[in-house]
């Protein structure tokens, strides 16, 4: 890294503030090459870190700078691999505490500017909603009186655009670990006064987990990478070219493994078959609703989504239907 930059960082840190006139500084010795390295993303959090005051230009550079580095410039590109994810989480916060709004909006970034993240960043996204309805404090109560155990419109926004994010589970499924995720976050909150969206927002989630017939194939990190390094060997071998090209594509077992693992039947009876409520389903989710002894308002407004889309409940879920 630039000794020029490293003074620069120095100062800012020393003065825990940024100002537009840092960012002015900042921004050519960063992007000197065109490129934002490793080094360059490390000090650039150290200021995130460190400075109290921070002016809006700093957010959107703070943003655009880590969200290029880990989504455009990695190997291959648009992935966010567990070893990405998990120095992303640690550059963060030690204690695993979201703290700022910068940080907030650039995870959010990430998960829609990227392909495909690692469950483990997904996770973490949603249990700083969790850990801010549940005490209060977190980067979308900044500036704030303290509320627990409620969710505001910030919540319920963030809440939205993560787990309806392209890189989250197909952009359009929300797996079982989100939906339990959810459940905690209703309980945490039941009757208080939350936001307006709250309850319908759960409801078209959880109902997602439930009955969502996917759309399009996410494609994984490491079959990415292998298109990559096939896409680069420029080796003019045309008889090399389609014997790789058959060996790593088209042999087909592989063609056979990623249609069970990632295709998508789009037919009617695809469709169907995913909105019906299939007898496990419905014991997970008379699980999760009597784990309680209770079947709170929005746990009925849930019941009745399902019906009125799926049809009758399945015979497991009868009777909290009548009690709902």
């Amino acid at each position: 890294m630039d000794q020029s930059l490293d003074s620069l960082v120095a100062r800012i840190v020393a003065a825990a503030r940024v100002t537009p006139e840092d960012v002015m500084a900042l921004r050519p010795l960063v992007w000197r090459d065109g490129m934002v390295g490793a080094a360059e993303a490390e000090s650039i959090f150290a200021i995130n870190n460190n400075a109290k005051k921070n002016c809006p230009q700093w957010v959107d550079f703070f943003v655009e700078a880590i969200s290029v580095f880990l989504v455009e410039q990695a190997d291959p590109k648009g992935y966010i691999d567990t070893v990405k994810a998990d120095w992303l989480i640690a550059q963060i916060g030690k204690d695993g505490v979201m703290e700022t709004r910068a940080e907030l909006l650039l995870l959010v970034a990430i998960l829609e500017r990227a392909q495909n993240v690692a469950d483990t960043l997904k996770a973490y996204a949603i249990a700083q909603v969790e850990r801010t309805v549940v005490t209060g404090e977190g980067p979308t109560r900044i500036g704030a009186a303290p509320r627990t155990g409620m969710i505001d419109e910030a919540e319920v926004a963030l809440l939205r655009r993560v787990l309806y994010a392209p890189a989250s589970a197909g952009g359009t499924i929300i797996s079982e670990d989100e939906t339990r995720a959810l459940f905690r976050i209703k309980d945490a909150t039941l009757g208080a006064n939350n936001a307006p969206g709250w309850q319908a927002l759960f409801v078209q989630l959880v109902g997602n987990h439930f009955m969502a017939h996917p759309t399009a194939a996410q494609v994984t990190p490491e079959r990415a990478a292998a298109l990559d390094a096939f896409m680069r060997d420029t080796i003019p071998n045309v008889g090399r070219f389609l014997t790789q090209m058959e060996e790593t594509f088209l042999h087909p077992s592989t063609l056979l493994k990623d249609a069970a693992k990632i295709g998508i039947d789009n037919s009617d009876a695809a469709i169907a078959a995913d909105r019906a409520i299939t007898t496990d389903e419905a014991n997970w989710l008379k699980a999760q609703i009597a784990a309680d002894g209770q079947i709170d308002p929005l746990e009925k407004a849930l019941l009745a989504f399902i019906i009125d889309e799926s049809g009758p409940l399945p015979v497991a879920l009868e009777p909290l239907a009548l009690r709902a």
